[in-house]
Parts: structure tokens; C-alpha cells; sequence
């Protein structure tokens, strides 16, 4: 397994009998990305890993995993070959008394209500899945969310949805972890609803207080540039009017940029409600509305990636790729790191009391 000491520091070094301009920028990018996956990697600790690249619009993925408790199954969209697939887990599950949990896109469903439409066929699909499951004695993980997990069609006519993913656990597991809960983000990129789930459950958020900086993120309001005309004073010394300009930042960043996240929880939980309903009933109005929201979570999501990318103080990446997940990741490895949660005294005992730290 390739480790973080392997990897190049630069492209030269990972290409050295070739000249950069000589290669095809596909290549070229490409390579990059592999590189980017295996620091992360070897930031998470995990030594699982896969990537498929974005093509054009297409938004690409990267799976970690720990092989040591993770194994990857396919369940192809071949009847024939799921039900080989089926008869394989069963004779795992009798030779292994571990908890163990079956999670993500099964290729089919359980009762009608978890299509939009049904047949003869799904029908008959859905009876032996369900006997396979008892078979199995496996249990559901409750979800939270769309009914449906999977969709395509933007009219009424083509339209097309149901819950092909779900997470299946056998009675060790869910003893083991009784608080477990599943959510269904709302699709955004992918005809799929990421699933999320949490062997603990979920629990709310503390609100966090920072400091007042400058975003760069600002720079990608429409609005900002003509604010920061009418409001700067430029007859006035400069600090008193740099200061005169930074409460006028706080109150706009308050007033009409508003909280990037609660932004983005907002547009997700409203996708997330137009979805819900659209796995019962198909209208053209709230197609449109789908379509609207997605467009407005995408303006949000580019500016929490510049916020991210800002915060993270790396510059080894192009600002404007969409990775937001690794500049928030740089973000919390940084703070980790510099975190101190435990101080030893005089004595050389160990004190990890907040209060006495």
C-alpha cells in the first residue's frame, strides 16, 4: 500500500522523463488527483481507497474505507446475478456470528410504497428480496428523510423514483449499537441520495461563536463590490476608516450575506421536503422548484468553498476546484493538532478538566 512518504511533492518528480507541456491535460490532472487521494488517505488512516474522476459536469467520488471492517459488494442491477449475490451473503452470514451491516444501493425495493410506480415484475422482485431478508434475519435502520432515494425523469411522464437504498443489520449489530439512525441527504449531483448513518444516532450541534475576518468568500456576492463603494470613506484617514468599513462588513455579513451553512441546511431541508413529496405524487411545479433550489445550493456551495479554502491556508491547490471536503478536512486536521486537551502538573499527573486546563 502506497503511504505519504511515497508520494511526490511535485509532478516533475512523478513524471521525470516528460515534459509538462508534452502530456495531455487529462493526464495531467488525472495524476493530480491521485496524488490528492492518497494524502487524504494517509490523513484519515485509511488504507482503503478508490476515486472516479468528474467528466465534464459529471461531479467524480472518493471512497475510504478500513479493510479490517469494510468489505465493498456490488449488487449488480442483473436479477440474475443479485440473487448469486444474495445466496453468497447467506452462506456468510451462517459461518460468522459478528455484528456486521449491509448498506447502500440494493437495486430493489421492498413494498410498492417505495415506488412511484409498480408492475408485475417488481412485485415479484420485491417478495423474493424480502424472503432473502428474513432468510437472513437481518433488521432495518430506521431513516429520516425522502421516501425515495433514487430518481430520474423531469416531467410528470418520464418521471421515475424509488428506495433502492437502505441499510440492513443483523441482531448483533443492532444490539450492540441500539441508538443507530439513518438519514437520506438530498440528492443533488447524483440521481442517488447520499445516506448517512450514525451507529450512535444524532445529536444537535453546538453553535460555535468566531471571531470576525474578513471572507473571501464575500468577494462572489453580487452585491458586495457596490457596497464596499457606497460605504468606504475615502476622504477619511485610513484606520478610522477601515475601522468605519469592518462594522459596516458585520452588520452586511448579518443582514444580506447571512450564514453560508444555515444557507446551505436550508436549501438541502427544502430539496430534501420538494423530494419527499415527489416520491408520492410527480408535479411539474415542484420539478421546476427541485431544479430552482439546486441551482441556488449550487451558488452556496461555491462560496463555502472559498471559505473553506481560505480557512485551510493551503496553497498547493488551484482555488476554484470543487473539494470541499478536503479543504474542511485541512481545516480540522489543523485544529487537532493544535488543540490541547490534557496538561500534566508538577506532580506528573494528567489534568483533563476543561476548568482546571
Amino acid at each position: 500500500m502506497t503511504t505519504l512518504t511515497s508520494i511526490p511533492v511535485s509532478m516533475e518528480e512523478r513524471l521525470p522523463n516528460l515534459a509538462p507541456d508534452s502530456l495531455p491535460i487529462t493526464c495531467l490532472k488525472r495524476t493530480w488527483e491521485g496524488i490528492k487521494l492518497l494524502r487524504f488517505s494517509s490523513i484519515l488512516g485509511y488504507s482503503g481507497h478508490s476515486r472516479v474522476d468528474a467528466m465534464g459536469f459529471s461531479g467524480g467520488i472518493w471512497v475510504y474505507w478500513r479493510p479490517e471492517f469494510v468489505t465493498a459488494i456490488y449488487a449488480s442491477p442483473d436479477p440474475l446475478k443479485r440473487r448469486e449475490l444474495w445466496e453468497d451473503l447467506k452462506k456468510f452470514a451462517t459461518s460468522h456470528n459478528k455484528p456486521w451491516m449491509l448498506a447502500g444501493d440494493f437495486n430493489d425495493t421492498r413494498f410498492p410504497s417505495e415506488r412511484n410506480s409498480s408492475c408485475f415484475e417488481t412485485t415479484r422482485r420485491s417478495e423474493k428480496f424480502n424472503a432473502w431478508i428474513e432468510d437472513m434475519d437481518l433488521l432495518e435502520v430506521e431513516f429520516s428523510g425522502a421516501a425515495h432515494t433514487w430518481a430520474r425523469g423531469l416531467n410528470p411522464e418520464t418521471r421515475r423514483s424509488g428506495r433502492l437504498d437502505r441499510a440492513l443489520c443483523n441482531e448483533h449489530w443492532a444490539l450492540r449499537f441500539e441508538k443507530a439512525s439513518m438519514k437520506h441527504i438530498s440528492a443533488v449531483y447524483s440521481d442517488h441520495c447520499p445516506i448517512f448513518i450514525s451507529p450512535n444516532g444524532f445529536a444537535p450541534l453546538q453553535s460555535l461563536h468566531r471571531p470576525f475576518k474578513f471572507q473571501a468568500s464575500w468577494l462572489l456576492h453580487e452585491k458586495f463590490q457596490n457596497f464596499v463603494k457606497d460605504k468606504w470613506e475615502e476622504n477619511s484617514p485610513l484606520m478610522p476608516a477601515l475601522s468605519k468599513l469592518s462594522s459596516d462588513l458585520q452588520n452586511w455579513n448579518r443582514e444580506v450575506f447571512g450564514n453560508i451553512f444555515k444557507q446551505k441546511r436550508s436549501l438541502l431541508a427544502r430539496i430534501g421536503g420538494v423530494q419527499k413529496i415527489l416520491a408520492t405524487r410527480v408535479d411539474r411545479g415542484l420539478l421546476k422548484l427541485e431544479a430552482k433550489l439546486r441551482r441556488k445550493l449550487d451558488e452556496i456551495l461555491s462560496r463555502e468553498e472559498t471559505l473553506w479554502y481560505q480557512k485551510s491556508r493551503i496553497d498547493w491547490l488551484k482555488d476554484g476546484d470543487r473539494n470541499t471536503t478536503f479543504f474542511h478536512l485541512s481545516t480540522i486536521v489543523r485544529r487537532w493538532r493544535n488543540k490541547i486537551v490534557a496538561l500534566k502538573d508538577n506532580n506528573g499527573v494528567w489534568i483533563q478538566d476543561k476548568g482546571d486546563i
